[in-house]
């Protein structure tokens, strides 16, 4: 679904959903990238290089993705174990990966994700995707057939 509003506006709501500022944080940068790749035609079709463009976007796919790129830059976090206390670090990943596949589920329209080689066309497909990758730490668009521990 595509949601008429300003760019700031749809930086600030990406932020908020996607938890931008835990950890693993995604910077500003990061987070107007994903915001400039949500573009999407407005109402009256015109396109985002139109001059007459209404600024509209895709922010179920912005938090789809923000979650992804959180996942993945939690890949690097080590489990950590000092003084008998264990810090499960790996959990972060489930965690961001979990909620990557929520977010899929509101990622609407004709959408298409290669993943694992296989064409994806329809929410249920990505939803099913996300759960997969949940399930067995695959990350979608990582190195196809490597599985994280």
């Amino acid at each position: 679904m595509a949601n008429a509003m300003t760019t700031a506006e749809a930086v600030a709501w990406v932020s908020l959903e996607a938890q931008v500022t835990s950890q693993p944080c995604l910077d500003a940068a990061e987070v107007e990238h994903l915001v400039r790749r949500a573009r999407r035609a407005d109402a009256e079709r015109r396109s985002p290089s139109d001059a007459a463009w209404v600024p509209t976007f895709d922010l179920a796919w912005a938090v789809w993705q923000a979650w992804k790129a959180k996942a993945g830059k939690a890949v690097t976090m080590v489990d950590v174990m000092a003084d008998g206390a264990q810090v499960a670090k790996s959990q972060v990943v489930k965690h961001c990966l979990a909620m990557a596949a929520e977010a899929a589920r509101s990622v609407g329209g004709a959408s298409v994700l290669v993943t694992d080689h296989r064409a994806m066309t329809s929410t249920d497909d990505l939803a099913d995707a996300a759960d997969d990758a949940v399930a067995g730490l695959n990350i979608p668009g990582s190195i196809p057939g490597v599985t994280y521990p």
